[in-house]
């Protein structure tokens, strides 16, 4: 993925108009942009779901590394273990992409815990967990995602404790918010669909006790998605009900 390596970023451009950031977020969400796992769907949806988090500051709207991939990382641990999801294109080296290791790994030494919801969790475990998947993700998305946007969406440097996204790309996406959602949700479904089995498919319809859809894979996969990320969060206030 290009930009994967970079350890840092400027914004490039203060002055995007909307339609350019819908251009660039379509982009991301198509087969144009490089893709081997989930990583870029679960930023832009950890983004999302801490824009009502973020400290504005003089360079944009301040989020540390913690904070988005602490959501990343509850996210992950319901796509992962809660339905048994891979996240990754299979290359013939590794099955599993890094975070789904982490998660595996922790369930592996307790199965009971495959039971919880990352909430639950012991505080210390959780943090153990989010910090290891901030370490994995913020050396490996957070420029690919830069590098898609074409340095427009936020400054970053990894060196530093958090990224700043451009005031213009903050109102865009506090505007559009729920529209970015369901383009994220749609595409990252499509993945899902493809790196995943149908035997996962029908042990996922069991789980949500839904009925086997004719051929619309998508709407399984995307109701997973919604169900977990958007049912139980209010959209004003960017909080669970």
């Amino acid at each position: 993925m290009a930009g994967w390596n970079l350890k840092n970023g400027h914004i490039k451009n203060y002055t995007v108009s909307e339609d350019r950031y819908w251009s660039l977020f379509n982009f991301v969400f198509s087969e144009g942009s490089r893709k081997r796992n989930t990583y870029k769907f679960g930023l832009i949806k950890s983004l999302l779901d801490n824009l009502f988090s973020g400290m504005q500051t003089g360079e944009g709207i301040y989020f540390t590394y913690e904070q988005l991939f602490a959501k990343f990382a509850e996210n992950y641990w319901n796509l992962v273990v809660k339905y048994d999801l891979h996240q990754m294109r299979r290359d013939g080296k590794s099955e599993f992409s890094k975070v789904e290791s982490i998660l595996k790994a922790v369930v592996s030494e307790n199965m009971i815990l495959q039971n919880f919801e990352f909430e639950s969790l012991d505080e210390q475990l959780r943090i153990k967990i989010i910090r290891q998947v901030t370490k994995e993700c913020k050396n490996c998305v957070i420029g690919a995602l830069y590098e898609d946007f074409e340095g427009t969406l936020y400054s970053f440097d990894l060196k530093q404790a958090g990224l700043h996204v451009a005031p213009l790309a903050y109102e865009f996406m506090l505007k559009y918010k729920m529209e970015i959602e369901n383009l994220n949700y749609y595409s990252w479904a499509k993945f899902l669909e493809k790196v995943n089995s149908d035997n996962v498919l029908i042990r996922v319809i069991d789980k949500l006790e839904l009925a086997t859809p004719k051929r619309s894979d998508l709407s399984v996969y995307r109701e997973i998605l919604r169900s977990e990320f958007q049912e139980c969060n209010c959209f004003i206030a960017g909080k669970n009900c």
